[in-house]
């Protein structure tokens, strides 16, 4: 087995020393180690960088080899550590990582979803106090990936599963990044004023390079924490929740203080009852408020945050308000095309422009050709290098992509290049490329564009293998189609995504792509036809754990929202979906698991809608004898209700059949609702639900019961609306006394004033006083 060691500084070379003869010496079943390191630590420079390609590729080559990072201060420091280009090399030839903690120092954010093993209670100045015992942790992470998370690290990791952005980080780090010095001046100004704005705001047209200076500044600032990267079509990437729960986690990595708070809270409890709001404020806000204050900001980073637009995640409102929850020492940093949807909301926040026009970007345009131009031509005349690059420059229309896509197919000889070929900017790029590989018309719309319609509408990358599924064709038309379209549309590990947003912009507008336009609706019909026959040939199993299971309630939710071309067979799917229900429990085995159970109100909603369904349909089923049953369906009534005319009349009194009506008509319909946000039905419900449980014998376990679940959701759940719990309390306390007692409404009003405290300690103030 092949391994590379990364260690940095020379302080630490005995180590990295020992480690290699130990494996060099180690033998055992079956296992034989050969060691690569870099003992004289060549200069940095062209050479230094063929050395490192050369070792790490040499590990690349044994399907088992890894890389052992030793993490110290000096070895990963940003931005300038030893480490940081061999772990990126790494990365990029998908080398295993083994990242071991000599001396403690904030990890590497691109690894922050490895676990790590700690050996900083064993490095005292120039000994290593445990070598035998950290030596046998090694072997058995690496032949039994047996990696050492503590339970609670582990914990953390299971509830919140971070989202992997490797291939991101891969598509866009360059160690040769040059230019945007102007630009990370202006960063570092911000970070050293102690009044500075809240949010660093950085707007741009699609392809200057946003993304890679987001990964730039990854790398250069080692105090940014956590990060997050928005990708349009990845229903992963652009959800507001799945995005708190990532940066979460990585300030969990980051920050010891952080981690030791957050592992006090009951995780899986939080993300089964609470909206994005609420969780943002329990994984993030209040653990940071636990934290020792930071004398220079913290920052996260978040990019492409207009690739969010249109999913019903809007990032850009949402962190407006967030960031007013967090420390003085907790910043954003903000990436977006410069759209009004992301400009507006955040207007009270510092912006900057990267001016495709400006001087300076076109420079760093400048620098970045010459430097290709250098590497590829660097025998011939200046002067005629110069020529080239000017050409490019002014071609490019300020915009990085295109510079970096036409330097990747220079002629190999300088005297070859021809400038009066190169296209306009971006759009003429994709213009030539589709007139000059598609020059069959009638060919691309038959056999090409069906394929372009079905990505542009994905709801996270297609594998090969489910895209041809998709289209009912053979796996090798999407392989030949992945050849021709190789620059601009790519296939790593498995998944198929676009090398930029860009290419997808311009399919889909006619004045720019013409004759190769692309329809998205008709890739978003074909895409819920397969789901829909894949849902059917699950015999409508909405409890399906299998892979097609999952990939239907990831997608089929969101395709669902996009088109109402898709019937239903109403009465099966109802009747499979009753039969499934006996033996589950609705707080148990629907509440818990937030993509199923959106998969169950998607498709019923979806149900509902259509004007061949029957109400009748439940009401015959509500003659079950079964208890659980009834209490499904009676949601069930409601989500009717709610889908077909927007609006839930409240349960009158009568109806109470036992002393659990009010969980069966209010607070279960609550449940089916709840993602809606309807809170002004939600809190109306819950505050009314304590007048149908005052009339009911042993109403106290139940008038308390609500109570609690109205403080919850008041203070947890929907804090934004919490005004709205407090003015439902208030106006249902009158009802709660007889002539004998008014114990329960003034317990109701005591209710009201907890929630106003609470909401008023954590920030939500105007609504309420307002």
């Amino acid at each position: 087995m092949r391994i590379f060691i990364s260690y940095g500084h020379d302080e630490y070379l005995h180590f990295a020393k020992r480690l290699a003869e130990a494996f060099e010496k180690y033998s055992k079943n079956e296992h034989t180690y050969n060691v690569w390191f870099d003992e004289n630590r060549l200069l940095w420079g062209a050479p230094w960088e063929d050395y490192i390609e050369r070792g790490l590729k040499w590990v690349a080559e044994d399907v088992n080899g890894h890389m052992i990072l030793v993490m110290t201060p000096h070895s990963v420091r940003r931005p300038d550590g030893y480490c940081l280009n061999e772990l990126a090399y790494a990365l990029d030839l998908h080398i295993p990582v083994l990242p071991i903690m000599l001396v403690w120092t904030t990890p590497p954010l691109s690894i922050f979803r490895y676990q790590r093993l700690d050996m900083t209670n064993s490095c005292d100045n120039d000994k290593w106090l445990t070598f035998e015992s950290d030596f046998k942790k090694i072997i058995d992470a690496i032949e039994r990936e047996d990696y050492f998370q503590d339970e609670n690290g582990a914990r953390l990791e299971r509830l919140m599963e971070p989202l992997d952005y490797s291939v991101d980080i891969k598509k866009y780090y360059f160690p040769s990044f040059v230019g945007r010095e102007w630009l990370l001046d202006k960063v570092n100004s911000w970070i050293n004023d102690n009044n500075g704005s809240r949010i660093f705001l950085l707007t741009g047209l699609p392809g200057v390079g946003k993304t890679a200076f987001t990964i730039k500044l990854i790398q250069t600032f080692d105090n940014v924490v956590a990060f997050h990267l928005i990708r349009r079509g990845d229903s992963e990437k652009t959800s507001l929740k799945r995005a708190i729960c990532s940066i979460a986690f990585q300030l969990s990595k980051q920050l010891p203080d952080f981690y030791e708070r957050i592992i006090q809270t009951d995780i899986f409890l939080e993300l089964n009852r609470c909206n994005e709001s609420a969780l943002f404020d329990i994984l993030i806000s209040t653990p940071l408020w636990a934290c020792q204050k930071r004398d220079i900001p913290i920052l996260i980073i978040i990019d492409a945050i207009d690739e969010s637009i249109g999913t019903g995640n809007d990032f850009a409102v949402f962190i407006s308000e967030a960031v007013q929850r967090l420390p003085r020492w907790v910043r954003f940093i903000l990436t977006s095309r410069p759209e009004e949807a992301v400009i507006l909301p955040l207007k009270a926040y510092s912006h900057h422009i990267i001016d495709s026009s400006a001087n300076e970007n076109n420079n760093d345009i400048r620098h970045y050709v010459e430097n290709r131009i250098m590497e590829r031509y660097n025998n011939a005349a200046t002067d005629y290098r110069r020529i080239i690059q000017e050409s490019i420059v002014e071609r490019s229309e300020g915009n990085f992509l295109y510079a970096e896509h036409i330097c990747d197919i220079l002629p190999k000889e300088a005297n070859d290049f021809d400038a009066t070929h190169l296209p306009e900017g971006i759009k003429g790029i994709y213009f030539i490329f589709f007139v000059r590989t598609f020059p069959d018309i009638e060919y691309y719309r038959k056999s090409i564009r069906p394929i372009l319609e079905v990505l542009i509408s994905q709801v996270e990358p297609f594998s090969i293998d489910c895209l041809a599924d998709c289209l009912n064709i053979n796996k090798d038309n999407i392989l030949d189609f992945l050849k021709k379209f190789k620059t601009f549309i790519t296939e790593d590990r498995g998944k198929i995504r676009p090398f930029h947003s860009s290419l997808f912009d311009w399919l889909s507008q006619r004045e720019l792509s013409g004759s190769y336009v692309v329809e998205p609706e008709n890739g978003t019909q074909a895409i819920a036809k397969w789901l829909y026959k894949k849902f059917e040939e699950s015999g409508w199993n909405f409890f399906n754990n299998d892979s097609n299971g999952q990939l239907i309630e990831t997608w089929m939710p969101v395709i669902l929202k996009k088109t109402n071309n898709l019937s239903f067979n109403s009465n099966e799917v109802i009747s499979n979906y009753i039969n499934q229900l006996y033996g589950k429990r609705i707080l148990q085995d629907l509440i818990p698991n937030p993509k199923r159970f959106y998969l169950i109100k998607s498709v019923l909603q979806h149900i509902f809608k259509q004007v061949d369904f029957r109400i009748d349909i439940l009401n015959e089923k509500m003659n079950s004898k079964n208890n659980g049953i009834n209490r499904h369906l009676a949601g069930l009534r409601y989500l009717y209700e709610y889908t077909r005319y927007g609006k839930v009349d409240l349960p009158q009194k009568e109806c109470s059949q036992s002393e659990y009506n009010y969980f069966l008509n209010v607070q279960l319909p609550m449940f089916y609702v709840q993602s809606s946000y309807d809170t002004d039905y939600i809190f109306k419900s819950l505050a009314y639900g304590l007048v149908y449980a005052f009339h009911e014998e042993g109403r106290g376990p139940n008038m308390n019961s609500i109570l609690q679940e109205i403080y919850k959701l008041a203070t947890n759940s929907f804090p934004e609306s919490g005004h709205l719990a407090i003015k439902y309390l208030k106006e249902v306390a009158p009802s709660l006394i007889t002539d004998f007692e008014d114990m329960w409404a003034n317990r109701a009003e005591q209710n009201a004033k907890r929630i106003f405290e609470k909401l008023k300690e954590k920030g939500y103030v105007s609504k309420i006083e307002g």
